[in-house]
Order: structure tokens, then sequence, then C-alpha cells
């Protein structure tokens, strides 16, 4: 059975398991370039390049919005910033100082420290001690990466599934164990889905959205953009790139970025005139699509060839990173549009062929840092509780959580109702708890209190509070939650995370069984 999306390519053997890179004529020209390592700001565009830094071992690079030039951010050729002889392939911003980056050849995830270039290995994709091991035969195992608002990582891994179908795992984002949250191959999850998986996106909701196909034939021959439960995983399938009723056909599908409108955008490498690639917009209800750009028609603008990213900058202004923009005559060498996504009309904000710009040749992973970005403040004090139900004694895993917390830093207060709060439980095998609350969630009850209350909540939490005290800074919680996923014996401890918005604090605590209940607590 052929994989549709395969890092594979024959005319340069980028890819192949032989490990051999042919040069870029770009970096023939230039010779192994030198770091120049650069500090992050608001409106900066990141991309991961497969091909650039020392000895052609990829590096993340920083592209200026206004001038397109390149200056690196971490050299994975460098072995004085962490483990080397790796190819970068995908990434995304974590915090403003990290940036979460994915190695395909390595079959690793790293955190890179965005002011040092400095990476630390988070997540082993190859050792069975930190979870499912997805299958890198083709190198390319793990593609697809976003976070969630509580900060636990997701990725899409090959082979992972059921029947050797893909799926999505979901990482802690403090010990790299991965558990499973979507198996495309069960079919009692939703719609199955194939060996394609790579685009990934939160939505504001905390819905998941991801790009597949069943390049397996039993459902559709498009590609497949589905919605999934980040609790229980299940799968809707929003919109089908098989079904003519819901707009252009195609297969093979790339990333996927959210418009501020709510709108998905979805890049498809060999849709469009003459298989240019195209650029898609997906409404997020009824799942129609719109050609927003055919990069095959020259009247948009330059033309492109083997699209893989897209990201949306402050202004909605659009960027689609094209790999490979010759259409893979000649060397590799890569390139940034800029869409205008009223008129669609597009220019090269960044060309890879052009050695002025700086480093690079073949950019695939694609970021932009968010105005908003800030970063974390821990609690100055976080203490917690829970009762949870114990497995198989009542028709609902349930918990209870209290607790008490004091917010640190140069305090600017907490807003509950107009933050996101994200609350997690996890042990060492993983998360098996794990909800945000947008923003709007929680209703104030006068000055200092706040209350989320769901309707008819079949699973997640039910009920939150979060009150102030008389001490400054201080805070109490409660939260009432159904644990679907509560399906395993839980460790002696375990982790419990509360986020409100920047505010952040985390506590690990001891568990004690009783005969129906188990109760954690320090």
């Amino acid at each position: 059975m052929s994989t549709i999306f395969s890092l594979n390519y024959q005319k340069t053997n980028y890819f192949g398991l032989s490990g051999t890179v042919i040069l870029s004529f770009a970096l023939l020209l230039t010779g192994a370039s030198q770091a120049t390592y650069a500090q992050l700001k608001s409106g900066d565009i990141i991309v991961a390049d497969s091909n650039a830094g020392t000895e052609n071992a990829g590096s993340i690079l920083q592209i200026n919005a206004l001038t397109g030039i390149r200056t690196s951010i971490s050299d994975f050729g460098d072995a004085s910033q962490g483990e080397s002889g790796g190819r970068p392939v995908n990434l995304v911003i974590e915090s403003a100082q990290n940036i979460l980056v994915l190695d395909y050849q390595l079959n690793k995830l790293f955190r890179v420290d965005s002011s040092t270039g400095r990476r630390t290995l988070l997540s082993d994709f190859n050792d069975p001690a930190q979870g499912l091991v997805p299958d890198n035969a083709a190198g390319n195992a793990v593609l697809g990466i976003a976070i969630e608002k509580s900060g636990a990582i997701l990725i899409t891994a090959k082979g992972v599934g059921t029947n050797f179908r893909d799926a999505i795992l979901r990482v802690d984002r403090v010990t790299g164990q991965r558990t499973m949250l979507s198996d495309f191959g069960d079919p009692t999850q939703g719609v199955v889905g194939g060996q394609c998986a790579f685009g990934l996106a939160v939505e504001t909701s905390g819905k998941i959205l991801a790009t597949d196909c069943d390049n397996f034939g039993s459902a559709s021959s498009g590609g497949l953009l589905f919605r999934i439960d980040p609790i229980t995983g299940t799968r809707a399938l929003l919109s089908d790139f098989g079904n003519a009723q819901q707009g252009g056909l195609t297969q093979s599908l790339g990333g996927i970025a959210l418009e501020s409108s709510g709108h998905i955008l979805v890049v498809a490498p060999f849709a469009g005139t003459s298989g240019g690639g195209a650029l898609y917009r997906v409404h997020p209800s009824n799942g129609q699509r719109t050609l927003l750009n055919d990069f095959g028609n020259a009247l948009q603008g330059p033309t492109g060839a083997l699209l893989r990213n897209v990201a949306v900058e402050s202004a909605d202004s659009i960027l689609v990173v094209d790999q490979d923009v010759d259409d893979f005559m000649g060397p590799g060498v890569g390139a940034v549009f800029r869409i205008n996504p009223l008129s669609g009309q597009r220019t090269i904000l960044s060309d890879f062929g052009n050695v002025a710009l700086g480093s690079g040749s073949m950019p695939f992973g694609l970021v932009v840092m968010p105005s908003s970005a800030t970063n974390t403040v821990p609690f100055n004090v976080f203490s917690t509780e829970l009762t949870l139900s114990k497995k198989n004694l009542h028709k609902d895993d349930w918990f209870v959580a209290r607790g008490s917390f004091k917010i640190g830093g140069i305090p600017d207060g907490i807003n509950p109702s107009s933050e996101d709060v994200a609350f997690s439980i996890s042990d060492k095998n993983g998360y098996f708890f794990n909800q945000t609350l947008s923003s709007g969630s929680f209703k104030a009850l006068g000055k200092s209190r706040y209350m989320y209350k769901a309707i008819k909540a079949k699973s997640g939490i039910s009920m939150m509070t979060i009150s102030a005290t008389n001490v400054p800074g201080q805070y109490t919680y409660f939260a009432l939650a159904k644990a679907l996923i509560l399906n395993r014996e839980v460790a002696p401890s375990i982790s419990v995370s509360l986020k409100i918005g920047n505010d952040e604090g985390s506590a690990k605590i001891g568990c004690r069984n009783l005969p129906r209940l188990l109760i954690c607590r320090r």
C-alpha cells in the first residue's frame, strides 16, 4: 500500500535512507553557513529548513517580515548547540523563549531556546520507554505538530494506529511521554484515515484539526480534514476532498492554519493548474471549500510546485512555504510566499535561491511569532488535592479537584472570564485528563469569583469555580469533571496543572487507594 505523503524524492535523494544529500546551488556558492543567532520578536517568521546549516544538517531560520532576510536561530549541524546530524522538518512556538522542533532523520522532538539556539531532547520517538514508536522506515514517522492551550504537544505518528494507519499522539511537555489520542485506524473513534496525516491545528474551542487521506481506498479517494475531540479522540469528518459537493478535489493535503474569522486554510501540494499546488479556505461549520490561490496560475503571481505549510500573520496576510519552487527540475530551492487574503494575489517574501537573503535551501515547517506571545508566569504557590472514582466501580469515571494558588511575578491579576483556563492531570504514563476552557467560558460573579458550568455535559469539566481570598494575589479553585479516558491504573503519584492566561502552576502529589476511591494529596 503506497503512502501518498512521503519525504523521499528521487530527484536529489534529499531524504533517502542512505542519508546522502546533494547540496543546493545556493549552498554550493556560499559553503556551509555560519549561525547568526537571532532574538525573536512579534511578527517574525520562523521556518525549519532541512538542508541549511553546517554540513547541510538543517537549521531553524528567522525571516524578517519586511525584507525576507534569513538568519539562523539553531544550526542542527553545530554540536555545540545540542545533538546534531539530524534534519529539522516542522516546528511550533511553545513560548516567547522556546520553539518545539521535529527532526525526521533523528526521529526526535527537540526544545530549542530561541535566544541561544540550544537544543534539548524532549521526546525520542525511537525509545519505547517514552511511549508508542512510529514507523520511520520511509523517513517520515513524525511530520505534524501543534500545541494545545494547556501546553500539551500533539504529533502525527506514522503506522502506530490500528492496521498500521496513522495516529495523533499527545506528548507531555515535561517528561516527553507519549500517549495515544486518536487512532486513525479505529472505527470506534470515527471515520478511519490512512497513512498521510500531516497538518495539525488547534481551534479556539480546543478542538483539533488534522489532515489525512484514505490511501487504503475504503472511504474516500480524496484528502480528509478531521475535527477531533481533545478529550476522547473521536473524529468527525469536516471536509472530504474527494467529495465534489464540498469543493475542489485533491488527495494530498499539507499544513493547516486558522484565520481570525475561524476559517481554515489548507495547502494541497499537487492540486491546482499543472499540479503547482493550491490553497483552500474551508468553512469551519459545513466544510465547504473555496479555492483561494492556484499556485500553478501565473496570473496570480510567481508559481509554486511543492507546497508544505501555511501560516497567518497578525494582519491576516497569509504565508505559504514551498519546499521546491522549480518543480523538481535542477537543484531544490524553496520560497516563502505572501498572499493577499482578499484578492488571492501572491508575491515572494523570501526566495531561498537568493543567497543575498541568507542561508537556506529547503524550507518546510512555517510559523509566525504571534503578537500576544508572552512568557508563562509560574504561581508562587500551588497546592491541590483530588478525589477520583476507581476504575470499573462507577458508571462514569469522575474526579473532584480543589486547591489554592498565589500568582507570581509582577501580578497583573487574573480574569478567568476573559482568559483561557486549562486544567490537566497526568502520571508517568501521560495525560488522563486535559481540557482547556476558552476565553468567555467563565462568568464573573461579582468582582472576585468566577464560575464555569457546562449544560448537560457528557464529558469533561461540568463545573469549576475560581475565587479570590482575603490575601492579595491568592485564590482557591474547585473543579468537578468526568475523566472519560481514565481506563488504566493510575501511578502512585500524579501531576496536576492549572493555567489561567499566562499564569500557571503545577504540583506533583501522591495517591492512596481506598476501596472505591483514589485520594491524591500532599
